[in-house]
């Protein structure tokens, strides 16, 4: 499992919201190199273990932000 797994899980268990799983994927890009695909592999993973419709939707969310499917300058890649 790798490090921006772990925190992505984490966060989803302590129900963060948007914006605290937009900088966990931020400071994953930006300190260790994590790429797109990467983000999107892990993502559509944690899906499986959102608790709820709030939790699947704000992964959902973030996924659109990673792969770009997002207003311009909101794109995280």
């Amino acid at each position: 499992m790798s490090t921006y797994e772990e925190a992505i899980l984490a966060a989803m268990e302590r129900r963060a919201t948007l914006e605290e799983l937009v900088a966990i994927t931020v400071r994953h890009r930006e300190d260790h190199g994590l790429a797109r695909e990467d983000a999107l592999r892990v993502l559509e993973a944690a899906r499986a273990h959102a608790r709820d419709e709030r939790s699947e939707d704000t992964v959902l969310e973030l996924m659109d932000r990673v792969s770009g499917w997002c207003p311009p300058g909101h794109d995280l890649f």
